[in-house]
C-alpha cells in the first residue's frame, strides 16, 4: 500500500496581515503533481486543514478546488481528512457524505449511536481494484477531557487508550490477510521535538501523550500537529510528523515536504521525502541578532528581487529607536519583501532558560502574540512552569468557540 501522507495545511493562515493564498495554491498544485506522479493508493491528511475554526470563503474554495483536482489526476485514490484543532470538527463534516461522490471520507468528531461509540466511521479500508491493500484508522483531534467514556476506564489517559484500542481490534478482527495499517493521529508526543512552536511551546508540551496510550497494531502512526518533520517508532511500528507543508511562523527554519509512505506486510515502511518549495520564503534578519543598527545594515543589503516575508532580529541590548518604523520603511520601499516585524532577543534571559518567551515591547508586537502564548507566559512567571493540561485545553475550547461566533 503507498500512501502520500500531509498534514497542517493551515489554508486562510495570515501572517502579520499578509495573506498566504498564492503560496498555499502553489502548494496545493505542487502537491497534485505528486500525486499525478505516484498514484498512491490514498492521501491522507492529518488535521489542521484551515488555520481558522471558521475559515474564509476564499479558504474554503481553495480546499474544494484542490481535493477535486486531487482526484482527477488519481481517481483511484482514496482520500481521508481528519480535523485538527484548529479545525471546526462539524463544519468538516457538513458536506461528508456529498464528498464521498469524489472518493474522498472527512473524519471530523467521534459519533455515538445508542450510547455506543461508531467504531466504523473511523475505519476505511484501502482497494486497489477488486482488492483491499490496507487499513486506515482515521482518528481526528480529540481534547484530552472529551475521550468517549468507555467501561473500567477511570483516567483521560486510560480512556484514551482504551478507544484507540478497540478501534485497532475492530480492525484486527476485518483484516485476516494481515494486510498494513496506518493510523491518522493529531496530537502531540512525549519526547518528539516542538522546534518552530515557539510561541506555543508551553502548551504543547502540556498536552503531550505518552506513545503507550494510543494502543498496537498499527503498522505506520500519520501524525499531524506538530510541525517539524520528524519520524519515530512507537510501540513496535513508525511514528511519523510530516511537518507543514510551507512554515506558519519564522521559527519554521527547516525544509518542508510531504511523505511518500510505502508500507509491505511484515515489512518497515519506507519512508521518501517531497520538498516542498515556497513561493515565498520566511527570513529572518541577521540570522543571528545583532543590535537594531546592524539588523537594519543587513536588511538593507538584502536584493531588491528578492521575495520574502521578514522578520529583523534584534538584540534586546538597548531601547528601540523612536523612528525604527520610518526607517524599516525607507529601506523596504525598493525591494519586493514585505517587512513583518522585529524580534527582540533577550540574551541574559535566554541564559536563564532555554525555554525563554519574547519580550513584546510595541502594540503591534503584543497584537500578533497568540492568547495561548500570552496565557503561558503569565502562568511561567508566576509559577516556574507550563500551563497545566486542564487549563490548556479549556483555553483551546474558548478560543475556538470565540472564533466560531466572531464569524457567525
Amino acid at each position: 500500500m503507498k500512501i502520500i501522507h500531509t498534514s497542517d495545511w493551515h489554508l486562510g493562515h495570515v501572517l502579520y496581515g499578509h495573506t498566504r493564498d498564492a503560496e498555499q495554491r502553489d502548494f496545493l498544485n505542487q502537491l497534485k503533481n505528486i500525486v499525478a506522479d505516484e498514484q498512491p493508493d490514498a492521501l491522507i491528511v492529518s488535521g489542521d486543514i484551515f488555520d481558522r475554526a471558521v475559515p474564509s470563503n476564499a479558504a474554503q474554495k481553495m480546499y474544494c478546488d484542490a481535493m477535486l483536482k486531487m482526484h482527477q489526476v488519481c481517481p483511484t485514490m482514496k482520500i481521508i481528512i481528519t480535523a485538527g484543532n484548529h479545525d471546526s470538527k462539524s463544519l468538516l463534516e457538513i458536506n461528508r457524505d456529498l464528498w464521498h461522490l469524489a472518493n474522498v471520507t472527512m473524519v471530523g468528531q467521534v459519533e455515538r449511536h445508542e450510547g455506543e461509540v461508531l467504531l466504523s466511521r473511523h475505519i476505511i479500508e484501502i482497494t486497489r481494484g477488486d482488492c483491499v491493500v490496507g487499513y486506515v484508522v482515521a482518528v481526528p483531534h480529540i481534547y484530552e477531557a472529551s475521550y468517549p467514556a468507555i467501561a473500567g476506564a477511570e483516567t483521560p489517559a486510560q480512556r484514551r487508550e482504551m478507544f484507540h484500542q478497540a478501534l485497532l481490534n475492530e480492525v484486527a478482527r476485518r483484516n485476516t490477510a494481515n494486510l498494513p495499517v496506518v493510523m491518522m493521529a493529531h496530537l502531540s508526543l512525549t519526547n518528539s521535538s516542538f522546534k518552530g512552536h515557539g510561541e506555543s511551546i508551553g502548551g504543547m508540551m502540556a498536552e503531550s501523550v505518552d506513545s503507550n496510550t494510543l494502543g498496537h497494531g498499527f503498522d505506520y502512526l500519520a501524525l499531524g500537529h506538530i510541525h517539524c518533520p520528524q519520524t519515530m517508532e512507537c510501540n513496535n511500528a513508525i511514528a511519523r510528523y510530516c511537518g507543514t507543508p510551507i512554515a506558519v511562523s519564522f521559527d519554521e527554519d527547516y525544509a518542508h515536504s510531504v511523505s511518500v509512505v510505502t508500507l509491505e506486510s511484515g515489512e518497515t515502511p519506507t519512508i521518501v521525502t517531497h520538498e516542498i518549495h515556497n513561493l515565498v520564503p520566511l527570513l529572518t534578519i541577521p540570522q543571528n541578532p545583532a543590535s537594531f543598527e546592524d539588523a537594519i545594515k543587513e536588511l538593507d543589503m538584502l536584493p531588491n528581487d528578492v521575495k520574502g516575508y521578514i522578520r529583523l532580529n534584534v538584540l534586546k541590548d538597548a531601547p528601540l529607536p523612536p523612528n525604527r518604523s520610518e526607517r524599516i520603511s525607507r529601506c523596504m520601499e525598493s525591494k519586493q519583501s514585505e517587512f513583518c516585524t522585529i524580534q527582540l532577543v533577550d540574551i541574559q534571559q535566554d541564559e536563564k532558560n532555554d525555554e525563554s518567551m519574547l519580550v513584546a515591547e510595541t502594540l503591534e508586537e503584543f497584537q500578533n502574540l497568540s492568547p495561548m502564548h500570552i496565557a503561558d507566559a503569565y502562568y511561567r512567571n508566576k509559577y516556574n512552569a507550563p500551563l497545566p493540561d486542564d487549563i490548556v485545553q479549556m483555553l483551546r475550547q474558548v478560543i475556538e468557540q470565540l472564533e466560531t461566533e466572531k464569524h457567525a
